[in-house]
């Protein structure tokens, strides 16, 4: 049984109605880390429909109220005057939009939507502005003793005796990261801008002295986190592995729920960390892919299917120009085999397989199998751009009969497939057909490759695919006592000028046959 649905019968057990939350804190550009968080808490949300709840709701929080704490790459200098103050606070960077939460929660939500995912949006800047939270940081300053122990008990944080929980906003700089609460009394802090420490680094604070209600600031995140679940009834949320080690924020929120806001702790769904070619993606090395840049060379289909083909716990990398087209042979292997086009090898669970497929979804599944392989359709598009061409050779090639919705596939591929290979595809994917040959080439085709060659341009009649032709090429070689390897490259050589290329197959069957015979034969 897949993870999700798993997940969605411990949460039926729990009770009848539930929300689904996740969140994200917008600090620059939203990157397919935090992607992954949303499109977790959609798959608890949908696999939990299934089993037909009283209610079900899936909530996403702008967390704009936190602190922006480091300038992230893209962005001019000149954001270094807003360290300290809530993201909430900060000027959109390209003016589109009436703030910086805006302009980037506003992509990540668009992208979100064509992945199917469509949750209720919350900020927690205009949460504590409207009093959501008024009632929770009351409650957990007048039983800040209780929070103390907690801290300690669970984490082994020590937390000052006059410690408040609750960072007022500056009325006069803005900033929430250097103010110091002094007392309580009547539902006002009293506090002084004094200066404190942000991602290692020491942000002055203006010197301002004044009270602060409880609307103008934030609860420490682990008492705010505990604060969220009980005012919104949040039965489940997934996170990362760093709130989930044994005395961090779960741990400690989990406690503070229970006992400050008598709130039954949510079920979570932890998850591993993606990186970007083995390394952590960040704003800061710029090393980050956000959703917006995917769907402009995948299908949503394919992004979702990369969260739910592995448990959430699973290492996951995530590479643009050696990993996309692996990834999407993957994705259209399941689907064959989902359909009945490919049965599943020794050892794989057919069950998983086919609802992985469905988690991946974002419409209705279709009813008749329609799929046109994303790389033979790379490589067609570097013959010719021509639409009608590239019918005609997927026709040719058993992968389209013509039908409207084999054409409307086509239509949707067609600008994926250029948008991978002008910004995103590796150098040994990109090529172009070599439409004249001389002595260089010639020359390094011996008397028992020309022979080799000339029976593969004899064969060309009657093949009938691409597999057919590549296993041709590989036991002929064989047979004639040629590495398949240096065939192929060969064959490369002599038709895009390169040492590799697309499937050789796929290649040739691509091209004229006509051609490809004269070439084969060391003709013009």
């Amino acid at each position: 049984m897949h993870w999700a649905d798993l997940l969605a019968q411990k949460l039926i057990q729990r009770d009848n109605n539930h929300v689904i939350a996740t969140s994200t804190s917008i600090s620059g550009r939203i990157h397919l880390g935090n992607a992954g968080d949303a499109i977790f808490a959609d798959s608890a949300y949908k696999a939990l429909k299934r089993l037909g709840p009283k209610s079900v709701k899936l909530v996403w929080f702008s967390e704009d109220i936190d602190p922006f704490r480091r300038v992230p790459m893209g962005l001019p200098p000149s954001f270094e005057r807003y360290i300290g103050m809530p993201a909430s606070s900060l000027p959109c960077p390209e003016g589109c939009c009436h703030s910086f939460v805006e302009h980037y929660s506003k992509m990540f939500l668009r992208s979100l939507k064509k992945l199917g995912i469509e949750p209720e949006v919350h900020s927690t800047t205009d949460m504590y502005l409207k009093g959501v939270f008024e009632d929770c940081v009351k409650k957990a300053i007048e039983k800040r003793g209780e929070i103390r122990k907690i801290f300690k008990n669970i984490s082994g944080a020590e937390r000052p005796e006059d410690w408040i929980p609750f960072d007022p906003i500056c009325e006069n700089c803005g900033r929430i990261s250097t103010t110091k609460p002094l007392s309580y009394k009547d539902g006002m802090v009293e506090y002084k801008c004094e200066g404190g420490m942000v991602r290692g680094n020491w942000v002055n604070g203006c010197g301002h002295k004044s009270f602060s209600d409880l609307r103008h600031g934030k609860l420490p995140w682990r008492v705010e986190w505990a604060a969220r679940w009980s005012i919104f009834k949040i039965t489940c949320e997934p996170f990362g592995k760093e709130h989930a080690v044994s005395g961090g924020s779960y741990d400690t929120s989990k406690v503070i729920s229970k006992v400050i806001y008598g709130w039954e702790p949510p079920i979570p769904l932890q998850y591993e960390h993606i990186l970007v070619a083995g390394k952590k993606m960040s704003k800061s090395l710029g090393n980050i892919i956000t959703l917006e840049e995917l769907l402009k060379i995948l299908e949503p289909e394919v992004i979702r299917f990369f969260f739910f083909r592995v448990k959430t716990t699973t290492h996951k990398d995530f590479e643009i120009e050696k990993g996309i087209i692996p990834l999407i042979k993957e994705y259209e292997r399941v689907e064959r085999l989902y359909y009945g086009a490919e049965h599943p090898s020794k050892g794989e669970d057919p069950d998983e397989l086919k609802r992985i497929y469905e988690l991946s979804q974002v419409e209705k599944l279709q009813k008749n199998f329609v799929q046109i392989p994303y790389a033979h359709l790379a490589t067609l598009f570097q013959i010719s751009d021509d639409e009608s061409i590239i019918t005609q050779a997927l026709e040719k090639s058993d992968h389209m009969r013509g039908t409207e919705e084999e054409i409307e596939e086509l239509h949707r591929m067609l600008p994926l497939v250029k948008n991978f290979l002008t910004t995103s595809a590796a150098d040994g994917l990109r090529f172009t057909i070599k439409r004249e040959f001389g002595k260089e080439e010639i020359q390094m085709v011996g008397e028992r490759e020309k022979e080799c060659f000339g029976r593969i341009a004899e064969r060309m009649d009657g093949i009938k695919d691409e597999d057919e032709l590549t296993n041709f090429i590989y036991s002929l070689s064989k047979e004639m006592g040629i590495k398949p390897k240096d065939t192929f490259r060969m064959i490369y050589r002599l038709f895009l000028g390169q040492n590799n290329g697309p499937k050789a197959g796929s290649l040739l069957l691509s091209l004229d046959k006509d051609f490809v015979k004269k070439r084969l034969r060391l003709m013009e």
